[in-house]
């Protein structure tokens, strides 16, 4: 059996291999240990979940503020573009997103407009009712307080292309980003309320 060097490969399948080993090592750093986030990413077929969670030194009345500020969300979650409240009353509430995903050479733009059905200080239930990720529902759930733990769960299945090797890992890391990017903005908001941080 005769043996290949990496120079018998075609220059754009080396390109591609090199770029891939890149991002899946880029990727695999850690992220901000201070927001103690933990994401799980699974590809089955067509579709993602996602399980993930993140403890805040809040407590869990802040953190529900941060959570439902949609009108103010892509002002600290990394690669949210603009969110909007579209809907008309008081409910069911829809959320209009735009953002951009991906790492380095991989990036998808992401539009999805969700429907919320909150429960107070306890849980928000979303799912997708419009945009380019064709099904989409989850929960964010709250325990405890002080420090809070957040915990978000959601399945989808999206419309645009998502590599199989490199996809979920990109995945996790943009959700890993996107957590810090609400703990750090609950630790902010507990910096000028003393009173909602927790106890030494």
């Amino acid at each position: 059996m005769s043996s290949h060097s990496i120079e018998s490969f075609p220059l754009r399948f080396r390109r591609f291999a090199l770029n891939a080993a890149i991002l899946l090592f880029a990727i695999s750093l850690p992220c901000d240990a201070r927001a103690e986030a933990s994401v799980d990413v699974v590809r089955n077929d067509e579709f993602i979940t996602i399980e993930a969670s993140l403890a805040a030194p809040v407590d869990a009345r802040l953190a529900w503020q941060v959570l439902t500020d949609y009108e103010h969300l892509a002002d600290f979650i990394p690669g949210m573009h603009n969110s909007h409240v579209v809907s008309t009353g008081s409910k069911p509430i829809r959320v209009q997103q735009r953002g951009e995903g991906g790492f380095l050479f991989y990036r998808f733009p992401i539009e999805i407009v969700l429907q919320m059905d909150e429960t107070p200080f306890e849980a928000i239930f979303f799912h997708a009712v419009g945009g380019n990720i064709e099904q989409m529902e989850g929960v964010w759930r709250l325990e405890g307080s002080a420090p809070v733990r957040v915990h978000y769960s959601a399945r989808m299945k999206p419309q645009f292309w998502v590599p199989p090797l490199i996809g979920p890992a990109v995945i996790r890391h943009d959700v890993q980003l996107q957590l810090e990017g609400l703990s750090r903005e609950m630790e902010r908001r507990a910096a000028r309320s003393p009173s909602s941080r927790s106890l030494p």
